[in-house]
């Protein structure tokens, strides 16, 4: 979705009004225009009548259909409402039906693809990019539990245990591994407790461990488990990237409790006080290429601030960081609010003709070659990445009930679920509105 000519710059306050306007369109040196007033839950109550007659009507008939099941996940989070409407053999009906379609496509993998990491779906040949370690196994091993798929279940804890991480002889790429290997294994554990998901994820760690071992102690791009050698593949835009850099916190922590090794734990934690010694003063977030000064992180010299690709899940896991430890670590609580208010003050518009909310990125550039100042110039597009916001901002309102009222106040939590359902119903349409019924990237 890239209407920069229909978009609106906003700022949110406490008031839960989007206030400040102008236009991202008009280039970097553009004029404001007078400010306006739109109540935020005006505009996401009219979400629902938002759908144009531009398609027949039974598309229309499955669009209403689909978004009010969004509007009823949302506002279950917020109160119950419509929880009796969809009645438990309907939700069956649905389980079924997707344990099925996951049946259809692991089975086909198995039959054509294993154990190589995955199978491209047209000509059936196999691809290795995650190692080679049989990665859509290994990641569908919770969802085979959670499904009741004992035999797929079996047939994949074999392969597991032949794995031996520490004589791959070549780069892993870290970010990826750790969120698909080690997220999987640590899964498996919690539903499971099997001795050998638990043993090889602390093998998977400890091989990835290295990994940390640069100037500023954020983890590099890849490691190889023989040779420690670690590689920067940023370099061309900065030597680390955010959510690579913030996105193994929440496995290597857990990983820690279970195994003891304050290791773990202290590589996760270096990159949380780095991140919060380089928190940006003006937008409260982070840019997402980061450098190294000495033995600082510091922001890359023209930031960029995105939750979309390259900083998504270093956002998610800010939450989910308090959420595991037991709402322990207040400093991930910090870290979250603050951040969020930023991308809430910052990266939210609405376009001018549908009202439709969404977010997107902006980067500082110079308006002009004389100038000697940087101003942030939103790109007006909406990343498919960008929808895991509207579920962060529901999961938070939804956790932080018990938060005191002087930390996170009220308005503010139904502030974040106001626009929890404004932004899912934006990315509902992505969907709705594509004649596949395919969003696009």
């Amino acid at each position: 979705m890239s209407h920069p000519q229909d978009t609106l710059e906003i700022d949110i306050e406490k008031a839960a009004l989007l206030e400040t306007a102008v236009e991202p369109s008009s280039g970097p040196g553009a004029a404001r225009r007078p400010a306006i007033r739109v109540p935020l839950h005006i505009v996401a109550a009219n979400h629902a009548s938002l759908l144009r007659p531009t398609r027949p009507i039974i598309r229309y008939f499955l669009a209403g259909a689909i978004f009010f099941m969004s509007y009823w996940v949302l506002s279950s989070l917020h109160g119950g409402r419509f929880a009796h409407v969809i009645p438990g053999y309907v939700w069956e009906a649905r389980a079924a039906e997707v344990r099925a379609a996951f049946q259809h496509a692991y089975h086909s993998y198995e039959l054509l693809g294993f154990p190589h990491d995955e199978i491209k779906p047209i000509s059936n040949d196999t691809s290795d990019q995650f190692n080679g370690w049989g990665v859509t196994a290994l990641d569908s091993l919770d969802t085979m539990i959670i499904m009741g798929l004992d035999e797929e279940l079996q047939r994949a804890l074999k392969h597991l245990e032949k794995l031996d991480f520490f004589s791959h002889d070549k780069s892993v790429p870290f970010f990826e591994t750790v969120i698909r290997y080690l997220g999987g294994l640590l899964s498996t554990w919690h539903l499971t407790k099997l001795p050998l998901t638990l043993k090889q994820a602390d093998n998977l760690g400890l091989a990835l461990l290295p990994a940390f071992n640069t100037s500023i102690q954020f983890p590099s791009y890849s490691v190889n488990p023989v040779t420690k050698e670690v590689d920067g593949a940023w370099s061309g835009h900065a030597n680390f990237g955010l959510a690579e850099s913030a996105s193994c916190q929440m496995e290597y922590k857990y990983l820690a409790k279970l195994t003891g090794r304050t290791e773990f734990f202290d590589a996760a934690q270096n990159v949380m006080d780095g991140l919060l010694e380089m928190q940006d003063p003006d937008t409260q977030m982070w840019s997402q290429w980061i450098s190294d000064e000495g033995s600082k992180p510091v922001a890359k010299a023209r930031p960029q601030f995105s939750v979309g690709a390259g900083g998504d899940s270093a956002y998610e896991y800010l939450l989910k960081q308090y959420l595991l430890s037991g709402k322990s670590e207040p400093q991930m609580l910090e870290m979250y609010l603050s951040s969020i208010r930023g991308v809430i003050t910052n990266l939210l518009y609405v376009s001018k003709q549908r009202n439709l909310l969404y977010v997107t990125d902006i980067a500082y550039s110079k308006p002009d070659r004389a100038s000697k100042i940087l101003v942030p110039v939103p790109s007006g597009d909406l990343e498919h990445l960008s929808c895991f916001l509207p579920g962060l901002l529901a999961l938070g309102a939804h956790t932080l009930r018990d938060i005191p009222e002087n930390v996170f106040p009220a308005e503010e939590r139904k502030l974040h679920l106001d626009i929890a359902k404004g932004l899912a119903t934006t990315c509902y349409l992505v969907y709705a509105d594509s004649f596949t019924g395919l969003a696009p990237d």
